[in-house]
């Protein structure tokens, strides 16, 4: 049997004691795909170092780093926030404004008097032995002078039997128609030729005609004075 020696309390055996070391390292890698180059890389380093009666010698090291390398050119796979680029904003042309038109000024027509007189009678010539009645013929007016409906200066017509001839007075001219055995037609004062000397007021068809009828105005209308017998 071997002999246990137990030490003494408080007694050494001259074994040099070790001091002890409690060493973290924290390392904080954040990579991420953001469009930001910028580089964090902080290094934090804590030394401690107790040394008690008992020899304990504690080095306490920490080392914080950290990697942010945001990359600006983001692609589809990346997992982190997608930087999108404002909107350029659209300018909105202001429209150029549409000059109004001046109105072009209507000239207000400057009326001239008619200087014409006005029909006192009209009357219709035949051939000589030509039968026929003032219920034959229609006399209407169809201009007056000024606009007055008690002047008229020209008249339209109509017959029943062919005429030769339509005499108009005006004032105290005698203007001569030629119609050449016409049913129908029209004159106006100043429009015909003037009547043939031996055509006058009592006699308006003259020697080689014979009068038909003969109308005169009364203010108002056409009337037959005479009648061919």
């Amino acid at each position: 049997m071997g002999v246990v020696v137990v030490p003494a309390v408080g007694a050494s055996f001259g074994t040099k004691h070790v001091p002890k070391f409690d060493k973290v390292t924290k390392i904080n890698d954040n990579s991420d795909k953001n469009s930001d180059t910028s580089k964090n890389n902080p290094v934090n380093i804590v030394k401690n170092k107790n040394n008690n009666k008992n020899s304990n010698n504690l080095e306490n090291t920490n080392t914080n780093n950290n990697n942010n390398n945001a990359n600006a050119n983001a692609d589809a796979s990346s997992t982190g926030v997608s930087v999108k680029p404002s909107p350029t904003p659209t300018t909105t042309p202001t429209p150029t404004p549409t000059p109004t038109p001046t109105p072009t000024p209507t000239p207000t027509p400057t009326t001239t008097p008619d200087m014409r007189p006005a029909i006192s009678f009209v009357a219709f010539c035949v051939t000589p032995g030509t039968e026929g009645s003032a219920d034959d013929v229609t006399v209407t007016p169809t201009e007056f002078k000024d606009n007055d409906p008690s002047e008229p200066v020209a008249i339209s017509w109509t017959s029943d039997v062919p005429i030769q001839e339509v005499k108009l007075k005006a004032g105290p001219d005698i203007e001569k128609f030629v119609e050449s055995g016409a049913m129908s037609g029209s004159a106006e004062v100043g429009m015909g030729d003037p009547a043939d000397p031996d055509q006058t007021e009592s006699v308006p068809c003259g020697n080689d005609l014979d009068l038909l009828v003969k109308f005169e105005w009364n203010g108002q209308e056409f009337v037959p004075e005479n009648e061919n017998p």
